[in-house]
């Protein structure tokens, strides 16, 4: 059998949703690759376990460093030692750790196994009542404006014709200037937003995104910036077949509400609702036309 490299899910916050195999797997492992050696001791603590020889997996490490750490692992499975890999929450190489290693394992003739546990992305996806057929996990929301603004343009470009559903994973010191962004750009929008899934203060807030938005002020404001954050944006456009002469008008509507300094996200909701063009493709045009007058501008 070839060496194996086993990437274990640990829980996302309730310690009751550990699975018997996961137990058996780190009960066995002589090498247990770990993003934070604290966390992981205290859940080996928790299972009973006598730790094995802890490393800390530095994800951050430039890629020659990873390439040495990535040697010294295969290295120790072709001498025969068991090896797993745990984040500190959730399934390993889904928005954490363990994708490169991954990679380099299969490029290696390694097998890998994934012993299945949690992960925050389907947790989120089961309950956010999504009507899309499926959802694009995005990560962490973007911090540069840049990139925020690619990351919306990304969003409202996408085909009218069916619903969409993104997901993306926040901070509590930024959910609130991220959903912010996010209503901005799309205030009628389907919003959910999760804070400390499974966990015993799980809150969940779905609805109208600009509702969510204040439901979520709100509880920042009583409880504090704290837990872990997921948010779900899910939008539902018609198609519309426009005539040559309504392209060319709500188009120069637009330009024209922009040139006078209305807000992006008014001018957006004045086409929309004045033409019935789906918003996604409207933002998409005020970030284009936008775009353009900041270029001439310069």
């Amino acid at each position: 059998m070839l060496p194996t490299l086993f990437l274990v899910g640990t829980p996302i916050g309730n310690l009751g949703d550990l699975s018997p195999r996961v137990k058996e797997i780190l009960s066995s492992v002589e090498i247990l690759l770990c993003e934070d050696t604290r966390r992981t001791r205290e859940l080996l603590n928790h299972l009973e376990i006598k730790a094995p020889q802890l490393i800390r997996f530095d994800s951050r490490a430039e890629i020659a460093a990873q390439a040495r750490q990535f040697s010294e692992v295969f290295a120790a499975l072709d001498s025969g030692r068991k090896i797993a890999f745990v984040s500190d929450a959730g399934m390993p190489a889904i928005s954490d750790p363990a994708a490169r290693l991954v990679r380099a394992a299969h490029a290696h003739g390694y097998r890998v196994e994934a012993i299945a546990g949690p992960s925050a992305v389907a947790v989120f996806a089961s309950l956010a009542g999504f009507l899309a057929k499926g959802f694009s996990f995005r990560g962490f929301f973007p911090r540069e404006k840049k990139s925020i603004e690619a990351e919306l343009k990304q969003i409202a470009e996408a085909p009218p014709e069916q619903p969409s559903a993104f997901i993306w994973f926040e901070s509590p010191k930024r959910v609130h200037e991220t959903l912010i962004q996010i209503v901005q750009a799309f205030p009628e929008a389907y919003l959910v937003v999760a804070k400390e899934l499974t966990k015993l203060y799980e809150k969940i807030f779905a609805g109208s995104s600009s509702q969510v938005l204040e439901r979520v002020r709100s509880e920042l404001d009583t409880q504090g910036e704290i837990g872990e954050w997921v948010i779900g944006l899910e939008i539902i456009a018609p198609a519309k077949n426009l005539t040559e002469n309504e392209e060319s008008s709500w188009i120069k509507t637009l330009q024209c509400l922009l040139e006078n300094d209305v807000a992006i996200s008014a001018a957006v909701k004045t086409v929309s609702q004045s033409f019935g063009i789906p918003r996604n493709r409207a933002y998409s045009s005020a970030l284009e036309i936008s775009g353009k007058s900041q270029n001439k501008s310069k």
